[in-house]
Parts: C-alpha cells; sequence; structure tokens
C-alpha cells in the first residue's frame, strides 16, 4: 500500500503525529510519505507559512486568541452563509499543485494531520477529482475552527469525550473516531526511572524537573525564576530546561543561572527519555505534547496556553485528572508544583487511560479502508 501524509510546519505538533503515522505504516510493510503541500511552490514557501503562523502566535498571542474566536463565530455561523470560509479559498493555489502530485504519485491512501491540507483535499474533491480514502487527524482536544470544512473519510480524534465537539461542528458522528493522537512508539516503552536517567547521564538519586515552552519556547526564563523558591526547598532536585535550537536563550540561562541544580539543554532527539526520567513535566498544553507526556504518564503542570485551543486543551486535561493548569504561573505555579510532587499518583492513574496506540490504529485504519475501496 501506497500512504501519502501530509502535513504543515506550523508548530512541531502535526508533522510530529504524522511521522508517527508514517512509521507505524512503515512497520506494517506499507510505503508512507510524508509530505507538506506548501513545499510544492518550494520549501521557501513552505517555510514562509510556519514561520508566519508561529511570529504570529508568539509575538501577538492574545490577537492570535481573537483571531481563534472570530474563526470559532465563523464555522457557528457557516452552515447560513453561501460560501466557503476565507481559510479554504486561501489553499486554491497549493491545492492545484497537490492535484498535480496526487495525479503522478497515486497514493491509496492519504491521511492530513492539518487542516489548511485538509481543506487543499477538500477543495480537490468538490471540483471533481477522485480521490483515495481521506483520514483527517485532529491533534488537539477539540474541534478547531474550519474542520467542519474537511470532507474526509473518517476522523481520528484524541478522546472520546471530545467527539460530540466533532459532531456539534456538523461531522456525521460515526465518522468520528477516538483512537487518540498519534505519538512515536518511544513514549510507549517502558523504562525505569532510574535507567532512564543513566542513560541521559542524569543522577538517578536526584529529583528532575523538565521545563519546556514547546515548539515555540514561551516565557522560560520567567518560570526559572518562579520556581527558584522550590530549588532552594530541595537541594536533591534539578531543574532541566528544554531551550530547542534557541542556542542563545540556552547561553543565557547558563550565565544568568550558573547552580548545579538548574542546567539549559539544547536540542534533543531523546525526548521519550527525558519523559521517562523525570518526575513532572511543566510544559504549555500543546495537543502532541500533552499526549505524549500521558503517554509516557508523568504529571503534568501546564502554563501559558496559546489563547484558543491551547486553553481548551489544558481545561481537557485538567478536568479529566491528568494534569494541573498553573493559570497565573508567577503566583502559582510553584505551590501546584509542589503538591504534584508530594502526591503524583492521581495523575498518573488518570493518564493511563489514554489511548497510547493511535499510531497503529490509524495504520491499520489506512489498509481497512483501501481494501473496501478495493
Amino acid at each position: 500500500m501506497e500512504a501519502l501524509i501530509l502535513s504543515c510546519s506550523t508548530g512541531g505538533g502535526h508533522n510530529a503525529a504524522a511521522k508517527a503515522v508514517q512509521d507505524a505504516l512503515s512497520r506494517q510493510g506499507h510505503h508512507a510519505i510524508l509530505l507538506d503541500p506548501y513545499s510544492l511552490q518550494g520549501q521557501a514557501v513552505a517555510d514562509k507559512v510556519g514561520r508566519f503562523y508561529v511570529d504570529f502566535v508568539r509575538t501577538v498571542p492574545r490577537l492570535f486568541g481573537v483571531v481563534y474566536k472570530l474563526g470559532e463565530a465563523y464555522t457557528k455561523l457557516q452552515e447560513h452563509l453561501p460560501h466557503h470560509s476565507p481559510v479554504y479559498l486561501f489553499q486554491r493555489k497549493t491545492a492545484r499543485m497537490l492535484k498535480q502530485y496526487l495525479e503522478k504519485s497515486q497514493p491509496d491512501v492519504v491521511v492530513t494531520t492539518h487542516v489548511f491540507a485538509g481543506e487543499m483535499l477538500t477543495m480537490l474533491r468538490n471540483e471533481g477529482m477522485k480521490l483515495p480514502p481521506v483520514i483527517y487527524i485532529a491533534t488537539d482536544y477539540t474541534s478547531i475552527p474550519f474542520t467542519q470544512e474537511v470532507q474526509a473519510d473518517r476522523y481520528i480524534v484524541g478522546h472520546k469525550d471530545i467527539v460530540q465537539s466533532f459532531v456539534a461542528a456538523g461531522l456525521p458522528e460515526w465518522k468520528v473516531l477516538p483512537y487518540g493522537i498519534p505519538v512515536n512508539e518511544a513514549f510507549q516503552s517502558r523504562m525505569s526511572r532510574p535507567d532512564a536517567c543513566r542513560w541521559l547521564g542524569l543522577d538517578p538519586a536526584k529529583r528532575h524537573i523538565l521545563l519546556s515552552g514547546g515548539s515555540m519556547g514561551f516565557g522560560l526564563d520567567g518560570m526559572i525564576r518562579t520556581l527558584l523558591p522550590v530549588l532552594e526547598e530541595h537541594p536533591d532536585t534539578v531543574l532541566l530546561v528544554l531551550t530547542g535550537s534557541n542556542e542563545k536563550l540556552q547561553k543565557s540561562i547558563h550565565e544568568k543561572y550558573p547552580s548545579p541544580q538548574i542546567r539549559a539543554l539544547g536540542p534533543t532527539d531523546q525526548m521519550p527519555r527525558y519523559l521517562q526520567a523525570c518526575q513532572v513535566l511543566i510544559t504549555k498544553p500543546g495537543g502532541l505534547s500533552t499526549t505524549e507526556a500521558c503517554v509516557s504518564q508523568i504529571p503534568m503542570v501546564l502554563v501559558h496556553p496559546i489563547p484558543g485551543v491551547e486553553t481548551i486543551n489544558a481545561r481537557f486535561f485538567e478536568s479529566h485528572t491528568m494534569a494541573r493548569w498553573a493559570r497565573d504561573p508567577e503566583q502559582d505555579l510553584a505551590d501546584i508544583l509542589r503538591e504534584v510532587l508530594a502526591d503524583p499518583a492521581p495523575m498518573e492513574q488518570a493518564q493511563a487511560t489514554l489511548q497510547s496506540n493511535a499510531a497503529l490504529r490509524t495504520a491499520s485504519l489506512c489498509s481497512s479502508l483501501v481494501r473496501r475501496k478495493g
């Protein structure tokens, strides 16, 4: 079976979910290509689209929240409007190039982890192109604006309790499958905490807190300052700060906080091991990062959600006892961290209920839909 997986680089989660499905298909003996459709116009265009989104969210998150609310309002009104959304119409040029790619490559199934690519496929279908089975994967814990415009054969969502948000948006309930959000199989491996520490060169005798700003690096310096009293109270605790590819930030943290209890980490491909080695993860509530943490069963404290979808993610995880949400990190992050360190068991037990095999189930669904069509 030949599979095409479409994603876009607006934050790291969409690509991570797409890669997880690609790997699962490969393990089942299929061939899967991962493509950013905007790269059909040149990699510079794909990079520009991704940069625009990331810069917009990072620099004016409140404005992004307003735009998200407008998208929600448009979604509610859309069935009464005669035209497709501006987001749909924006995809026209790339959709034409995607059509040429599909005609040449002839995949047996198409999976998309991004609404933009879903809109492109829908545009082609509306224009009369015969498409193979299409699977749309939602990478957040709600139906985001414009999802209802995506015409897919099946929709993979993160949890059974959010199915109705997709049905309310106008999707047929029988097409909405709560498989979970696909994550790399490495997050499912069960390495003991001491072994994970030794793997990473960490001291197994110490407690480790992992602080992440996600792929966009939100508010790390301020959170470090907030957590200094906790580190002073617990000299056996080390704060590991993920700075990603931001070398300037990594250097700044090294210089500003020379304490051996604070370590700034650069880019890493060992995220599964860090989640297994640490006692608590402090992170913004991206759909993928929170799912990876739950699959790894590491207690979470959520901070700095992007207004809109990540606020909904935070609310979901908090309401299901899978995380705590520090709504005002400067005031409540330290106290919440103390509470989680003192009693992590309820959170770990709740996290164990989240589906962890979504990538394999999605790969099997691809095969099933192709066989059914054949």
